[in-house]
This record gives structure tokens, C-alpha cells and sequence, in this order.
């Protein structure tokens, strides 16, 4: 702050000694040989009007490109030195207010990409939740609890500067709809992977029936959002998991508001079937 108070002030005293002296001897000698060009012009008899408009244009923008380059090389020296103190000073503003700088970054990215609006469960980071209020600066969450997608009753407000650095995964992007995914771990047992994995498809198979005759325009919308309709269809993949559990990963589209209760009919249908 005291390089620029001395800037200026220096700047000043230039204006007041050397600048405006300068700077009016210059108006002035230019506003008369510009009058004096434009009067030769104009009496000149053996040229036409177009040529004495032409020449008179080509005069008057000779004459402004003459004065701002005079003015720059008059005022040169005490531009760059105020330059470099504003410099100086706009950079350690522009560090004081870096996350401020960020956040607003992530609201123009928000909204130029709009890849959620209110109502809508997103997942940045690691935060997970319905989406509830936006601004300029956070945006606030309702937080889910990541296994079920239960509200926990906690709110979350998260700087919009996290939109940069991590992704943004909507899973209301075909709402009213979502899929919906969850993991089934069973004992290893070899023989019964296949008894499970059929069973699960069946189950899939019976509630995609349904499911269409409930929502006929499901697949329409699919269509329209531009994904990959064999995303959308229910599906189960079986694999392992570190602890050398059985594991069956299954994936079905829903309402978003049902999501919790077709999870659970799957899982009390599956486990209420005797596997021999």
C-alpha cells in the first residue's frame, strides 16, 4: 500500500511539472497543423469532394494515431513505474481472496454446465446429499448416508470451489428416475453362486416387467437424455471382495423416492428362498 501512496504521489508531481506542459503543447500543435492540412484541402480546387473526404479522413486519423503515441512515450515512464505498484498490489489481493476467486470459478462452471439444479442428489468429493440451496459462493446439501441414500439429518454447505477439482456425480440426472445400485455378500460357497446369480436374475427380470407396464415412457426419456439404454436395464455382475467374500452387485432403475423400498423387496424375496 505505501508503493502505491508513493506512486501516486510521485505520479503527480510529474503531471503538475512535466506531463500537462507537455501534453497541451501537444494538443495544441496538433489541433493546428491539423487546421491548417484540412484548410489547403478544402481550397483546393483540382480535387473532387471524394478525394477532399478522403484526404481529410486520412488527416484526422494521422493526426490521433500521432497523439497516442506521443502521449505514450511522454507518459511512459511514469505509467510503468504506477503499473508495477498496481501490479503488486492487485496480486496480493488476488491471493488474499483465492478461494473467493475459486468459489466464484465454480459457480460460472456450475452454470454454464448446469450438471444439477435443486432436488437433485449429486456426489463431489466426498460428499453425497440432496441438493437444497445454491449461490454464488456454496452450495448446500441434505446429506445421505452413501450405503442406503438415508437422510442423516446433517446439512452440508460446501465451497462451489470443489466443483473444480472434483467430479460431480448426479444421480437424479434422469429424475424422476435414478439407477439405483446396492451389494449383496454371501459365504463362499461355489456351488451356490450360480443358484443366487440365477435367482437374482429372475427376480430383475420379473420386477423389469413390472416396472415398464408402471413407467411405459422410461425408455423414451433414456433415449432423450442421450444415454446408453443397456445402461438403464437391470443387471446383476457377480464378484469378490477382500475378504474373500461372495459378492453380487445388483443395478436397477427406480423412482428415486422408491429406491429403499424395491432394494429392500429384492433382498427379502432373495433371502426368503431356501437355497439348497
Amino acid at each position: 500500500m505505501n508503493r502505491i501512496i508513493e506512486a501516486s504521489v510521485h505520479f503527480i508531481d510529474v503531471v503538475a511539472s512535466r506531463g500537462i506542459p507537455a501534453t497541451i503543447t501537444l494538443i495544441l500543435a496538433l489541433a493546428l497543423f491539423r487546421w491548417v492540412l484540412h484548410r489547403q484541402i478544402k481550397h483546393q480546387e483540382k480535387l473532387s469532394d471524394e478525394l477532399k473526404l478522403r484526404w481529410t479522413n486520412i488527416v484526422k486519423n494521422t493526426s490521433y494515431l500521432v497523439l497516442v503515441i506521443s502521449l505514450v512515450l511522454i507518459w511512459a515512464p511514469q505509467i510503468q513505474t504506477f503499473a508495477l505498484s498496481l501490479t503488486a498490489f492487485a496480486v496480493a489481493i488476488v491471493i488474499a481472496t483465492k478461494e473467493l476467486i475459486l468459489c466464484f470459478s465454480g459457480t460460472i462452471l456450475r452454470m454454464s454446465s448446469r450438471p444439477f439444479s435443486i432436488g437433485d442428489i449429486i456426489e463431489s468429493g466426498d460428499y453425497l446429499g440432496y441438493v437444497v440451496d445454491q449461490n454464488f459462493l456454496t452450495t448446500t446439501l441434505k446429506e445421505l448416508e452413501p450405503d442406503f441414500y438415508s437422510a442423516t439429518g446433517k446439512t452440508l454447505i460446501i465451497p462451489n470451489s470443489l466443483f473444480l477439482s472434483a467430479g460431480i456425480t448426479n444421480h437424479s440426472f434422469i429424475r424422476p428416475y435414478m439407477i439405483h445400485s446396492f451389494n449383496v455378500y454371501l459365504e463362499p460357497n461355489a456351488r451356490q453362486v450360480n443358484i443366487y446369480h440365477n435367482l437374482l436374475s429372475t427376480i430383475l427380470e420379473e420386477y423389469w416387467s413390472s416396472f415398464q407396464q408402471e413407467n411405459p415412457k422410461f425408455l423414451a426419456q433414456i433415449r432423450g437424455k442421450r444415454l446408453i439404454q443397456q445402461d438403464a436395464l437391470p443387471k446383476v455382475r457377480f464378484t469378490t471382495n477382500d475378504g474373500a467374500k461372495h459378492k453380487f452387485v445388483v443395478t436397477f432403475p427406480c423412482r428415486a423416492e422408491a429406491r429403499l423400498e424395491q432394494e429392500q423387496a429384492i433382498l427379502k424375496r432373495l433371502f426368503a428362498t431356501e437355497i439348497q
